[in-house]
């Protein structure tokens, strides 16, 4: 199947990235009995932005802040911050506690609302509970959000792993040019999309092999495009590396993402080009994207096709012939981590 090449960006002029400081995401919608709407009688104008922005930095920090340390965060003045937590904590969204101001218990009930449309969570499930239980190596299910950063919805850990051994943890947030499942979303976007998001993009190092330079990272993304799955070698975080592929929409466009990873010691038998491993990530979230309406390729054909057949992983995966995909496991209950940090 033929690859169009990725064009080189424009030079951007000059560099920003990271999060934006308004705190707006397209598509917000009320939370729990309109509750979350109630934040836009705080203000007109850029003050509901304001209220948003308090709010998210409370999620971000996941800890207790006190008055002091959100008006460092946020950039704000502190008549405005306290303005904020008043409403939030009348509204449920926030609490007092010794140590500050915490999350109340609105957001859970809210996180809880999410969860249950999340389909594209149901439908990867016993995709992601095999792929762990086949290859006995931690397997995470990723999307992009509105600043193409990637949010953890999904980490399951094998039982006999150490579940502190990466930092990772469902709902943070980290960079998509130096980890596996971004690297694999961007692979998706279009190129002017991805010319875009390069030219404003700071790619800064967060290890020695972070790739910092933007034509180095477009060859990697053509690299991506052609074999249908990333590799992250120790870019994220040292000594971690991965296997990952997008899950795709039936334009082609990235829906999410799946990865396989695992200390760099154990995952070198996995990172070799076309190895069984790889296939079997690439596949499961070809089917995937198959079984969501989307475009996938399972058997190394185009076409739309049923769940993969029963059967092991296979033990080498020939140019010429097509690979098996993982079985899917509804049966296995996934092991979840919590560790705080940064993820894969």
């Amino acid at each position: 199947m033929a690859r169009r090449a990725i064009e080189p960006p424009a030079r951007p002029s000059p560099p920003g990235g990271g999060h934006g400081d308004d705190g707006h995401r397209d598509g917000d919608a009320p939370g729990p009995d309109g509750a979350l709407a109630h934040l836009g009688t705080l203000a007109q104008g850029s003050s509901f932005a304001k209220g948003l922005h308090v709010l998210e930095t409370m999620i971000e920090a996941a800890r207790p802040l006190s008055l002091a340390a959100l008006v460092k965060e946020t950039g704000l003045p502190k008549t405005t911050v306290h303005r904020i937590v008043s409403v939030l904590v009348e509204r449920g969204w926030a609490k007092v506690t010794g140590k500050g101001y915490a999350l109340g218990l609105l957001p859970l009930r809210a996180a809880a609302a999410c969860e249950a449309s999340l389909d594209i969570r149901l439908e990867s499930e016993p995709y992601l509970v095999a792929l762990r239980n086949d290859l006995d190596e931690t397997v995470h299910l990723a999307t992009l959000d509105h600043e193409l950063r990637i949010v953890y919805i999904e980490k399951l850990v094998p039982s006999s792993q150490a579940i502190g051994l990466m930092r990772s943890r469902v709902g943070a947030t980290a960079p998509a040019y130096c980890t596996g499942v971004g690297k694999a979303m961007l692979a998706c976007l279009p190129d002017t999309d991805l010319r875009s998001y390069l030219a404003q993009a700071k790619l800064e190092p967060y290890t020695q092999r972070t790739i910092t330079d933007p034509d180095a990272l477009l060859a990697d993304l053509e690299e991506v495009r052609a074999r249908r799955y990333a590799i992250c070698d120790e870019e994220h975080e040292e000594g971690v590396s991965c296997i990952a592929a997008a899950i795709r929409g039936r334009r082609g466009e990235p829906i999410a993402a799946i990865s396989l990873s695992g200390p760099t010691e154990r995952m070198v038998k996995h990172l070799g080009e076309a190895s069984a491993s790889a296939i079997a990530v690439r596949n499961a979230a070809e089917t995937i994207s198959l079984l969501i309406g989307g475009i996938g390729e399972p058997s190394g054909e185009q076409g739309h096709a049923p769940p993969p057949p029963a059967g092991a992983l296979p033990a080498a995966v020939p140019s010429a012939a097509p690979s098996r995909a993982v079985t899917p496991s509804r049966a296995a209950a996934p092991s979840r981590a919590a560790a705080p940090g940064a993820e894969r």
